[in-house]
């Protein structure tokens, strides 16, 4: 039956929280997972198939494949690049990381969580911060490096709380209490480390996370017997096998089988303690876990003693000494990765620094330049605001120039023009001027005289002083000065049509 598309995204989001322990639900998951990568190979749904497809492998490697689970990540990582999501690649990344480091590869395990942690750092992505600063913090606890532990651990929990958006995040968060927990124990703070112990319990019950909570369980047990309370030391062990009995948990299984065994032994009951370490022995031969094999045979060579069946407890002695031998050579080469490791972190810290002091100052440098840049635009924009301004009123003045030249050549016409009709005008009057003159010079010259003559003698015939004789004379006098008067206006007349 086809999963729909809701169920697959229910199928997804359950891979994010990591709760697929149980070996039963983890086979239904596998199964699942395939139908989820079918549907969406049918839609073209890319980003959702690899989604998918990295789910199904970490659900791989929690089935104990894991080099068949790294193998299929490389497979798809060029795929996951391909496709540029941040989100998924962080995911490829964690589950690199946690593979390489689960299959002895710590330096690249290691790498690869701190790639994932960049990654995070530049893209800011919402997604697996949680999950990289745990797993982080993990890996630094494996190596006894207390201090970068507890901060990874302590990023984590302290992330805002949109970078903690998922439902997967309580169970995380509850692994993380764990860690802390961890390092507190090494650090043989039991105080502190009951009460990050209480913290991830009681998220570990609210999200039913088994496996987180049967681990809790064992070192809540683990505490109370270093503290002396056997009674809750019993209680706490006895929850923690019931638990993982239920969900077939094997490793935990044989870490707590080992250690409720040890403790009847210390308690003088070696009766509880034999079916105990015996089961114990059972399942770590079946998991492979040589250092638990180890450990089992030298309290079961300790059980025998107590018996007192010596051959079995001498038989049992010989396995312990041959797997601690040969496990002792294990041990030192652990311990040399693990101080390559070290000094790998140590010279990768101090490239990191110098690169981010080099990157800090190159950023001042470029907020400095990207400052001064729009300072330029700036300055550029008024430019070139101003140069249109000034262009605009160079084409305005340019118009109005062109209107004023205009102006001026019609003004000099027109000045020239009226110096015409002046210097005509003016000649017009001084050749009238000329005429007044004359017609003045007539009027008081030649036309008085007659003038006068005439009036001269009527005054004489007025007066009766001419005597008859003498008329004639008088007669012809004033005939001859009403001919000159004739005369000086005929002339006067001419010099009046001229001035005309």
């Amino acid at each position: 039956m086809e999963a729909s598309s809701s169920e697959v995204k229910q199928l997804v989001e359950q891979a994010y929280q990591y709760n697929i322990f149980d070996a039963d639900q983890l086979t239904q998951y596998l199964a699942l997972l395939q139908q989820a990568k079918a549907y969406f190979g049918q839609q073209e749904s890319e980003k959702e198939r690899l989604e998918c497809l990295l789910a199904e492998v970490f659900g791989i490697y929690m089935n104990g494949q894991q080099r068949e689970a790294l193998q299929q990540l490389e497979d798809c990582l060029p795929q996951v690049r391909a496709l540029g999501d941040p989100g998924q690649l962080v995911f490829a990344k964690g589950v690199a990381g946690l593979i390489t480091w689960t299959l002895g590869d710590l330096t690249r395990g290691m790498r690869e969580l701190l790639e994932a942690l960049a990654i995070l750092e530049e893209t800011q992505v919402t997604e697996d911060w949680l999950s990289t600063y745990y797993l982080l913090g993990n890996q630094y606890l494996d190596l006894k490096d207390l201090e970068n532990a507890r901060r990874c651990f302590e990023k984590g929990l302290a992330l805002p709380e949109h970078y903690t958006n998922r439902v997967s995040v309580p169970i995380t968060q509850a692994r993380i209490y764990d860690g802390l927990a961890s390092v507190c124990l090494l650090e043989v703070n039991y105080g502190q480390a009951l009460t990050y112990l209480a913290k991830a319990r009681h998220l570990q019950e609210r999200c039913q996370d088994n496996y987180g909570l049967s681990r809790t369980l064992h070192d809540t047990a683990f505490i109370y017997r270093k503290k002396g309370l056997v009674a809750q030391a019993l209680d706490y062990y006895g929850q923690s096998l019931a638990l993982r009995r239920k969900a077939s948990l094997k490793n935990g299984l044989v870490t707590t089988l080992t250690h409720l065994g040890e403790f009847h032994l210390e308690l003088g009951k070696p009766d509880l303690a034999f079916p105990l370490l015996e089961e114990g022995l059972q399942w770590a031969r079946q998991v492979g876990v040589q250092s638990k094999v180890c450990t089992l045979y030298h309290l079961l060579s300790r059980y025998y003693k107590l018996a007192g069946d010596a051959p079995r407890a001498l038989e049992c002695l010989e396995e312990y000494l041959a797997l601690r031998d040969h496990m002792a050579s294990d041990e030192v080469q652990m311990q040399l990765k693990r101080l390559s490791i070290r000094h790998e972190l140590e010279k990768s810290e101090r490239e990191a620094e110098i690169h981010r002091l080099r990157h800090t100052e190159l950023k001042a440098a470029y907020d400095e330049i990207s400052q001064i840049n729009e300072h330029l635009k700036e300055v550029i924009s008024y430019v070139e605001e101003r140069n249109q301004q000034i262009s605009a009123h160079k084409e305005e003045i340019e118009a109005q120039s062109e209107q004023l030249r205009c102006a001026n050549e019609a003004i000099t016409e027109l000045n020239q023009q009226l110096e015409d009709k002046v210097r005509e005008r003016t000649a017009s009057l001084a050749q009238q001027n000329q005429l007044f003159k004359e017609y003045a010079e007539l009027n008081a010259h030649k036309v008085r005289g007659p003038l006068a003559r005439i009036l001269g003698l009527l005054q004489l015939v007025r007066i009766e002083l001419v005597k008859p004789e003498e008329l004639p004379t008088i007669l012809g006098h004033l005939e001859h000065s009403a001919q000159e008067l004739d005369q000086v206006v005929t002339l006067m007349n001419e010099v009046l049509s001229k001035s005309r």
